[in-house]
Order: structure tokens, then sequence, then C-alpha cells
């Protein structure tokens, strides 16, 4: 248990924290059950066990089966104890859910907090040092919350700073890695099938956003990616245009072997064990991906493709799009949709 929570020590997420520290608990309560029964060996009934089994906080009053009990009173199953990747999976499951509703928290509407950041900008000197504050937040990797949900909101929207175009189009760009819209639109979960194709020129401007990192001879050294709702620092989008660590270079190594394989035919298809198989640090539930054939040097279309009737997908899922190329001739993106933050994984750190 000790050297579990060793390794829970280099974790960098919360999701890997929480596996590490489940996985320590239940191995507790497992020796914890062991050792009672061997303190008395015979004596150790079924409800003594369960009432152990209870108190170690390793299964639910009543998780006992009379009607399937074996022999060996601590048969796992006898317990009601689950393994613990069992029960990581299972908590993920329901942590899934909930960040599937629409009121998943941390979430915030900042058109909703507008009037609060109006007050607070009535001095450059008040500005100034809200930003700051949230800004150190964010830096110390602490939740943020209310207003400080929308910075880039402030930024982009209501200062209209770092405005430039692209083909006809605004778009709001915070460094070379960040591409915002310039109207409200909290994520990706905003956008629908009607009007999906009137986004999807925001990709392609992303693309271009760091061309000196990861333009058109560099695109398989990077990575495009929004992260999911309830998932993220801001709710107002923002597009990740950034080179890939040796994990992310793993991830697109995968989706690359599968989308050109024989495995893979068309439409979008489950790639939750590629993605799992590259991202062993990170917890992913939902992984699903779609390849998209590169013509005449043009973009995909993102969140068309996404958000196609037919395309199936959750609704609060992140985005990410990467480059990959099978053959000369068949070349191209694939578009990876996930539950799950990402970000710090498949990024390098600078």
């Amino acid at each position: 248990a000790q050297a579990i929570l060793a390794q829970g020590l280099w974790a960098r997420t919360r999701d890997e924290k929480l596996f590490f520290c489940t996985m320590a608990a239940r191995v507790r309560a497992v020796l914890l059950i062991v050792v009672l029964a061997l303190a008395a060996p015979g004596s150790c009934g079924q409800q003594d066990v369960e009432q152990a089994c209870v108190a170690a906080g390793a299964c639910e009053a009543g998780g006992v089966d009379d009607a399937s009990a074996a022999d060996d009173p601590l048969s796992a199953l006898q317990l009601g104890l689950r393994s613990p990747l069992a029960a990581v999976s299972g908590e993920d499951a329901d942590r899934e859910e909930q960040e599937q509703s629409p009121d998943c928290d941390p979430f915030e509407t900042c058109e909703n907090v507008a009037s609060t950041v109006t007050d607070l900008q009535t001095t450059a000197k008040k500005k100034t040092k809200w930003i700051e504050r949230c800004e150190k937040k964010a830096k110390q990797q602490k939740p943020l919350y209310g207003e400080c949900r929308c910075i880039h909101y402030v930024k982009c929207v209501l200062l209209k700073n770092k405005w430039k175009s692209f083909n006809k189009e605004s778009y709001c760009k915070l460094g070379d890695e960040l591409t915002d819209p310039v109207v409200a639109l909290s994520g990706a979960e905003a956008v629908t099938s009607n009007d999906a194709a009137q986004w999807d020129w925001i990709w392609e401007a992303a693309a271009n956003n760091n061309a000196d990192e990861c333009g058109k001879e560099k695109e398989h050294f990077c990575a495009l990616l929004c992260n999911p709702k309830c998932k993220r620092s801001q709710d107002q989008l923002h597009i990740h245009t950034k080179r890939l660590s040796d994990a992310g270079k793993g991830v697109r190594k995968a989706l690359q072997t599968f989308v050109c394989s024989t495995a893979y035919t068309d439409g979008w298809a489950n790639v939750l064990t590629q993605v799992r198989g590259a991202l062993t640090k990170t917890v992913v539930n939902y992984a699903k991906a779609k390849f998209v054939k590169q013509t005449q040097n043009e973009f995909p279309k993102v969140f068309s493709q996404v958000r196609s009737t037919n395309a199936g997908l959750k609704q609060n899922i992140g985005i990410s799009v990467w480059k990959v190329i099978c053959t000369k001739s068949k070349k191209g993106y694939v578009i990876l949709a996930t539950t799950s933050f990402l970000e710090n994984a498949v990024f390098a750190t600078r």
C-alpha cells in the first residue's frame, strides 16, 4: 500500500492521484481482512468478515451475497469487493456521467459575470489586479471559479484584445499557442450540428497560429486541442497549438498505425485501447477517432465532422487534431474525441 501511495506522489492529474489512493486504500482493507481471518483460523465467519469489510471501507453493508457464498470466507465475490481497477473504473464512470450533465462543475457562463467584470474594470489598476490574481491561481494549478474562469472571455470578447484576421474572420490570438473566438462560446460543447459549419474555420486559424513550431512542414510534431467541459480552466473556447511530448508522439503514432491499417475502414472508430496504451499515466474512459484524408492541402472541417448527425459522439467532449501520413497518396488528419483532460500529457512543456 505504501509503495502504491509513493507512485501516487508522481501523479500529475487529479484522476491519477485518485487512482493510486483508491488502490492503496483497498489493498489495506483486504490485508486487514486477511489478518483477521488468520488470527483465528476457522472462527472467522461470514458475518465477521462482512463487518470487517464495512469497517475498512472496502465494501458497503449488506455487500456479502449469501446466495452465492462459497466455502472460502475471504472470497472477493463473497465479500462483495471489487478489484482496485474495477473500483476506479466504476468511480470514473460515475464522474463521467456527472461531467456529461449540463450542470457539471466547475463551469461558468461568462456572459453572466460580465457585469461583475465590468465593475472590476472601472480602473486599469483594478482590472490588472483582478487578472493577475486569477492568473496566479492558474499558475499554482488551483481550481478556478467565477470570473477567474472567464479571463479569455474578458480579453477576447469584452476588451477585444489581440484580434487577428483569418479568411475574413476575426479571432483572438493569445500568444502563439492559443486561438479563441471573439464572441462568447464556452467550448466545443456549445457547438451544435446547426452551427458547426460556421465555426470550422477556427481550427484552420489555430493550425496557422503557431507557424514557427507547427507550420505545414512541422505539423506531425504538433497537435491542436481543446479541452472538455469541466476539465479546463477557462470557459471560453480556446484551441491549443503546441508541440507534442513523448507521450503525445506515442498517441499520434498509435492513431496513425490504426487508421493506416486494414482494421480501420471509415467513419468514427473506438480507439480507447490505442489511446490508453500510449497514455499509461492518464485516465481515459472514452476515445473515438476519425481519419479525414487531405486533398489539395485542405484542412478538415473539424466541427462539422464532430457534430455530424451520424457521428454519435457525446456532447461534452474535448477535440484534438493530429497529422498522420500512411503513404504518399494517403495522408491527412485524425480527429480524436475524448472526455479526458489530455493537455498536460500530450504536450511538451517549455
